[in-house]
């Protein structure tokens, strides 16, 4: 015969107590069952009784399944003996009845009970078990789930002296869970406790301490904790410093009419004269109110919270970080079991939290740091080196040691002893979860990996919570919202990937509140793919505006996320652009060079491509390409083709040059000498050289009386002559080359000017009164339009428009 008692008995300074028997399956039927107020008939016992309760409970627990699955039915005859405070007793029969439902055998009553009130003692004696089918038919054996229970239950309160005083009788430091435990003398009557206890610091990790000082404190900074028990563990989670404690007893007066509460309390234990640390110290003596604690290790920056319950039930949590501020262990622990939960974070080299290690229980150690060797010596170089974070996942990211707690843990190595340890899934090595994050200084989340052999990291992510981010293009959006669209620039489309593959797209808004969404990528097998009336989308991936000025070149990026597999056909189009110089006053088409690249996210170059010279490009063809569903960065640049532009400004330098002296010019630059800077002296051979010459593109170009040009020339003691390209020549003799002629008649002229004049310089006969004027350089960019810039002064023979397009001035 199974017989199971349980009987619950709460301590003397608790108001409710209850005393209970109970019985279960085939036990039910033999026997008798007693249960009586603990302090039935004691003597000498002051204290008040509120109301005092019997009760004979039937029910069922469909645990086990062991009854009929047609149904049932149960009857209980039982005699109730009550025992009254007065000596007198009462005999009482009784029946109990439970049945079952015949068609999903769920109970339609599942608890039967009487309550008998005012009852100290309760004897049961059970005269008869009926069990039968649903035809009415016994069952002779009584299954498991049937419960037969008998209860007292009671609410007293004992009288209690106010003015009694708490003796401490134990403290003592318990360094293997870091605890100061206390207890005190039980007091009479009292339902609970109320224990405080403050900290004061020394205020620096070395040095001398303050129990010699007069350092004031206050309990009213206490804490305070409401116990049922007359002792406590205080958790010594402090640097070093003073604790200075004190307890006293709570009762309740209950002699109110209709039984009001009235709660009264002890005196306290320790009620110091003069309350600063030094007064604390010396009444130690002679009652237990203060400690001093060495504190926890001070190399190691720790923070430090506790949340209470009931009964002083305390849940502490412990964080351990490095010196900038990164969590690095965390421990958790509750005072009412004998484990701490400990937890760790993995960083890489930038200091980014990549690996977050599963918190594992172990045997409680109090609050402390748990050991940097606690996962083994598995750090950043395990999993965050610079191949680990390659694009081909040359190296994957290592297992946990098999010495770690978590790799003990989470594996069939596990020692610990607990109900339902079979349940705890083995890891494999990797009970970590890791993080990696874009390179793009966002820190966002790149690819974020599972637990275990399954969920673990992989090359590529794959079988991981993949993320993208891009950015969705207008046509998209107003697609989406219709006129209630605004600008793409202001919207983000990011996607999630989870572990079996399937994408969620994420439209989200400036303020990053998620707008929209949707599932895209291959159609999984259970889904119907919705349906597309357009066969393909056009989508402009770059807005720039059509009056824009490119002076060289302009290069613009952006990110785009291709939400499924599909054929990407990208074009590169512009309007003719038209240019025009000052000389050159027809216009003409300019000319451009264009690239496209797109390379995935890995950094994988998938188009390269270049155009020369293009004048005019409608929509044409740059690329086209499958790309897998993904982000990609696209860039396009965009410039004016240095040849073309070259042979432009070579045109323009001759003719400017050419007519740099002319007094009548209207456009481009006048050529001016300024007889306040460099151009204070002028003789007339080289004034003369310089005007019947000037040079263009590195070439110097020679001038004969009739202004026809020759790149050739020979030169012998000061006497020049033209060499043209064809195989004549001219004579050398007598310095009678065309250009030694044009330049001599240049030289009898500036003679006669100085003869007349007595002028030692001759820029009045090259420049007249023009010397001081202002010169307007010209610069023109694609769209044809000009630059000016204020000029003053050049120096005679210097190349009025260069390789850059600009002017070389002193």
């Amino acid at each position: 015969m199974a017989i199971l008692l349980l009987s619950v008995t709460s301590s003397i300074i608790a108001g409710h107590e209850t005393s209970t028997d109970v019985r279960k399956g085939e036990s039910i039927r033999n026997g008798s069952m007693l249960v009586k107020d603990p302090y039935f008939n004691i003597q000498g016992l002051d204290y008040t009784t509120i109301f005092q309760r019997g009760v004979v409970r039937l029910y069922y627990k469909e645990y086990l399944l062991q009854v009929p699955a047609e149904g049932w039915s149960l009857e209980v005859y039982y005699t109730a003996t009550l025992g009254y405070a007065s000596g007198l007793s009462t005999a009482k029969p009784g029946m109990l009845y439970l049945e079952g439902d015949e068609d999903d055998n769920l109970l339609d009553t599942n608890t039967a009970q009487e309550v008998f009130e005012g009852v100290d003692s309760l004897y049961l004696l059970v005269d008869s078990v009926k069990y039968r089918d649903i035809n009415g038919g016994d069952i002779l054996q009584l299954p498991s789930d049937f419960y037969l229970e008998v209860m007292i239950t009671t609410e007293k309160y004992f009288d209690i002296a106010i003015d009694a005083v708490p003796v401490i009788q134990k403290e003592q430091y318990s360094s293997s869970v870091n605890t100061l435990d206390l207890a005190w003398d039980y007091i009479p009557g009292a339902e609970e406790y109320e224990l405080e206890y403050l900290f004061i610091s020394d205020g620096s990790p070395t040095g001398e301490t303050h129990q010699d000082t007069a350092i004031e404190y206050d309990f009213r900074d206490a804490l305070r904790i409401n116990l049922k028990n007359n002792f406590y563990s205080i958790s010594m989670a402090y640097p070093k410093g003073s604790v200075i404690y004190r307890v006293r007893g709570i009762g309740y007066d209950v002699q109110f009419a209709d039984f009001e509460k009235r709660r009264i309390n002890t005196q306290w234990s320790y009620t110091p004269t003069v309350y600063n640390i030094l007064t604390a110290v010396q009444d130690d003596a002679s009652s237990k109110c203060y400690y001093y604690t060495a504190g926890m290790d001070p190399s190691i920056n720790w923070t430090y919270s506790a949340a209470y319950a009931e009964d002083g039930k305390r849940k502490e949590a412990l964080d351990y970080v490095d010196g900038s501020g990164r969590s690095r262990q965390q421990v958790t622990i509750n005072n009412s079991e004998n484990y701490a939960i400990v937890g760790e974070t993995k960083y890489d080299y930038v200091g980014r939290p990549v690996v977050q290690v599963l918190p594992v229980p172990v045997f409680n150690q109090g609050v402390g740091f748990y050991g940097a060797q606690f996962n083994g010596n598995w750090d950043k170089q395990n999993f965050a080196t610079e191949a680990h974070l390659n694009t081909s996942n040359s190296t994957l990211p290592e297992a946990l040691p098999s010495n770690s707690k978590a790799s003990q843990y989470y594996s069939s190595s596990n020692s610990l002893s607990f109900i339902n340890k079979s349940a705890i899934p083995t890891a494999g090595g990797y009970p970590y979860m890791l993080t990696q994050y874009t390179n793009d200084g966002t820190e966002q989340p790149l690819i974020h990996s599972g637990v275990g052999p399954k969920l673990k990291y992989k090359a590529n992510g794959v079988g991981n919570t993949r993320y993208q981010y891009g950015n969705p293009t207008q046509s998209e959006l107003d697609r989406l919202f219709g006129n209630e669209a605004g600008y793409a620039k202001y919207y983000r489309k990011n996607a999630i990937i989870d572990p079996n593959g399937q994408k969620t797209i994420q439209y989200l808004d400036l303020r990053g509140k998620v707008i929209a969404t949707t599932l895209s990528d291959t159609v999984p097998a259970n889904l119907y793919e919705l349906p597309n009336s357009e066969d393909s989308i056009s989508t402009p991936l770059f807005d720039w505006p059509k009056d824009s000025i490119i002076t060289d070149s302009v290069m613009e990026m952006m990110s785009y996320s291709f939400s499924s597999p599909d054929t990407a056909k990208i074009y590169f189009g512009f309007d003719t652009v038209k240019l025009a110089t000052c000389w050159q006053a027809d216009s003409f088409s300019a000319a451009f060079d264009i690239n496209l690249t797109v390379a995935s996210e890995a950094g994988d170059t998938i188009v390269d491509t270049t155009l020369y010279g293009l004048k005019s490009c409608p929509d044409d063809l740059l690329a086209a390409f499958i790309p897998a569903s993904g982000n990609y960065n696209i860039s396009r640049a965009i410039s004016l083709n240095l040849a073309y532009r070259d042979s432009i400004l070579a045109v323009e330098d001759s003719l400017l040059y050419y007519h740099k002296y002319d007094p009548d010019i209207d456009c481009g630059p006048i050529f001016t000498i300024s007889g306040d800077t460099i151009c204070e002296v002028l003789d007339c051979d080289s004034a003369c050289f310089e005007s019947k010459s000037y040079v263009v593109g590195g070439v110097r170009y020679y001038l004969d009386t009739a202004g026809n040009e020759y790149t050739t020339l020979y030169s012998d003691a000061d006497k020049y002559y033209l060499y043209p390209d064809s195989a004549t020549t001219w004579s050398v003799s007598g310095g009678t080359g065309p250009f030694s002629i044009a330049v001599e008649e240049c030289l009898e002229d500036c003679a006669q000017y100085q003869d007349s004049t007595g002028a030692a310089d001759v820029h009045q006969f090259f420049a007249e009164d023009r010397c001081s004027m202002k010169l307007e350089m010209m610069e023109f960019d694609l769209l044809g339009k000009t630059n000016c810039d204020t000029i003053i002064c050049y120096t005679l023979g210097d190349s009025l428009l260069g390789d850059t397009n600009n002017y070389d001035g002193t």
